[in-house]
């Protein structure tokens, strides 16, 4: 039967503020579906907003977080992050984003010093030891 998944829409929000003409252009380009090929295919629309899910059960959603970081201790899930940034540079982070530069997370930290992520075989895009470099660098400027 196959699937289609469509994983959110944030394509309806860009720039600094929201544009109605913008979201309008993004619905005009999705997909049509068709309820009688929906039903005629044996295919589904499903909906998920984790929001509504935390709120109506709470249980389940930190069964899950649970799950997710087991997966990520086991080193099965490796978040990639784009840039450490501290506190005082959230303003920019925040455009960064804002602008869609980034490709990964932001990071921020409460540090004076600011490290992108290294690409060499040390870190191998893992961001432990992105914050680990960046813990050993912060213990070396408090000494």
């Amino acid at each position: 039967m196959g699937r289609l998944i469509h994983v959110g829409i944030s394509n309806m929000i860009g720039g600094e503020k929201r544009s109605l003409l913008r979201a309008l252009k993004v619905w005009w380009q999705m997909k049509n579906i068709s309820l009688l090929n929906l039903v005629k295919n044996n295919h589904a629309v499903c909906g998920f907003n984790l929001g509504t899910l935390a709120e109506t059960d709470p249980t389940r959603v930190k069964e899950i977080m649970g799950h997710l970081l087991s997966l990520y201790e086991e080193g099965k899930v490796k978040p990639r992050i784009d840039s450490v940034w501290t506190f005082d540079e959230v303003v920019n982070a925040t455009k960064k984003m804002v602008h869609r530069e980034n490709v990964g997370k932001l990071i921020l930290v409460p540090t004076k010093e600011r490290t992108e992520p290294e690409t060499s075989d040390k870190t191998d895009g893992d961001p432990a030891s992105q914050l680990e470099d960046l813990d050993s660098k912060d213990l070396k400027a408090e000494d």
